[in-house]
């Protein structure tokens, strides 16, 4: 589980770029478990959130029942983008 947060926060940080916020589309996780699709996603959302801040952002390809793992991965990369400019 921990591999699929951090592959998804990779992919976020490979494929957005700081303080440009855009559509972005989700690559097709039907090949992945639900957990593991989860965390994906909640990785990809906290690399959002430390690049382009709180939002709102255009999404593609988020199903309902993966909101809330947006949404959590989403406020962790708010947090961690506001502490990381304090320092």
């Amino acid at each position: 589980a921990a591999l699929a947060h951090s592959l998804g926060r990779g992919w976020a940080h490979d494929t957005i770029q700081w303080r440009q916020p855009r559509p972005v589309e989700l690559p097709d996780l039907d090949g992945l478990t639900e957990p593991l699709a989860h965390r994906f996603i909640s990785g990809f959302a906290e690399g959002v959130g430390e690049r382009w801040g709180p939002g709102p952002h255009q999404v593609s390809g988020l199903k309902a029942a993966q909101q809330p793992a947006w949404d959590s991965g989403l406020s962790r990369g708010i947090d961690r983008r506001w502490l990381s400019q304090s320092r």
